[in-house]
């Protein structure tokens, strides 16, 4: 019995010590290219741009500017430029809507903002081809700017 008990703590101690063993000899760990946020683009289908900014004028005008352009045979539709606000919990509100649709679309416009908030545009836009099958979403955010 004692023999038994003995071979039986051999072969678990062995299986243990190959579980530790790699298996696949000479593996290791390649560093890997990481980008920034700046230099990282997305890959769209039916779109090549899309961007959004805000700038704030004396006076509390907020000058808001986005585009959303597309590959021929591809549209966008419902696409919304969001001037937006940010609350005290860190939640972002739109404040005011401008809405857009076709193959390029430019947003250009002003509003006036009360002062003491931080604030930004946001460019969402559904793209669609010439079959009018959805393809993508796009969107873009600007840097935020306080007043």
């Amino acid at each position: 019995m004692k023999l038994s008990l003995f071979y039986r703590g051999a072969v678990s101690l062995a299986l243990s010590l190959c579980l530790m063993v790699p298996l696949t000899y000479g593996a290791t760990a390649t560093p890997i290219e990481v980008q920034s946020e700046e230099e990282i683009q997305p890959c769209y289908i039916g779109t090549f741009s899309t961007s959004a900014s805000i700038a704030i004028r004396s006076g509390g005008i907020a000058e808001c500017w986005g585009y959303v352009d597309c590959y021929p045979g591809y549209t966008a539709k419902n696409a919304v430029m969001r001037l937006q606000w940010l609350n005290s919990e860190g939640v972002w509100l739109d404040y005011y809507t401008w809405y857009g649709e076709g193959n390029s679309v430019d947003f250009d416009a002003t509003k006036a903002v009360p002062k003491g908030r931080t604030y930004r545009v946001k460019v969402v836009a559904d793209i669609y081809d010439s079959n009018g099958n959805w393809v993508e979403i796009v969107g873009a955010i600007s840097g935020s700017e306080k007043y």
